[in-house]
């Protein structure tokens, strides 16, 4: 549960990555200028506060983590009736009794066009432009680790370790998809989801890592 589910997150940002050239320069730009431009072994260490100063590393996950939640759906027990607002208004709203079992399908929700410009699409920058802040960022429908007093407890821990992880990796190598040609879509070369512990990219990720030459 604290390793497999940081080395899916992990996979699927570093496939989406080699999708998009441009955000992982742009992502490569930042990190070389909080960490220095050398990609040998001698560099800084990855703190806390230096996490904290990575604004475009923590959108990158956040928007992977959005398309890609490894935990697609929880389960809750309704201790209480739940009333949800019927979306046509003729109809009176729908009402989930006491004890009922509740799905909440974290997957569908991440996607959801009620919440979210460009659901499909990997925009990190969702995350960091006031003009492109989705619905579903300002009303909480971003629940990766779930929510609320039973939400994930490894939830500070993964956010240190993927954020540490990534800075690491993209400070020192460049990750590319040898499919991916000038004329290619990206999103044709997406995996889709393998369902086991948590959710993988179906077959794995196959990616080509070179040393990266300081922006």
């Amino acid at each position: 549960a604290g390793q497999d589910t940081s080395a899916a997150t992990l996979s699927w940002t570093l496939h989406l990555l080699s999708l998009y050239p441009a955000i992982q320069d742009k992502l490569a730009r930042e990190v070389q200028t909080v960490l220095g431009g050398s990609n040998t072994r001698d560099e800084p260490f990855v703190t806390k506060k230096v996490i904290s100063s990575l604004s475009f590393l923590d959108a990158v996950i956040k928007e992977s983590m959005r398309l890609y939640p490894v935990a697609p759906f929880v389960v809750r027990n309704l201790p209480s009736p739940v009333s949800m607002k019927n979306e046509e208004t003729n109809k009176p709203p729908t009402v989930l009794p006491a004890g009922s079992i509740a799905c909440i399908w974290i997957y569908g929700l991440h996607r959801n066009p009620q919440f979210w410009n460009r659901p499909n699409d990997f925009v990190p920058e969702r995350w960091l432009d006031p003009e492109l802040r989705d619905e579903g960022i300002t009303f909480g429908a971003y629940i990766p680790f779930a929510i609320g007093p039973r939400n994930c407890v490894g939830q500070p821990l993964a956010n240190i370790i993927l954020r540490g992880l990534l800075a690491r990796l993209i400070h020192r190598y460049e990750f590319r998809c040898d499919d991916l040609t000038p004329d290619t879509d990206p999103a044709s070369l997406r995996k889709d989801m393998q369902v086991g512990f948590t959710v993988l990219p179906k077959g794995g990720v196959k990616l080509s890592v070179h040393d990266r030459i300081p922006c």
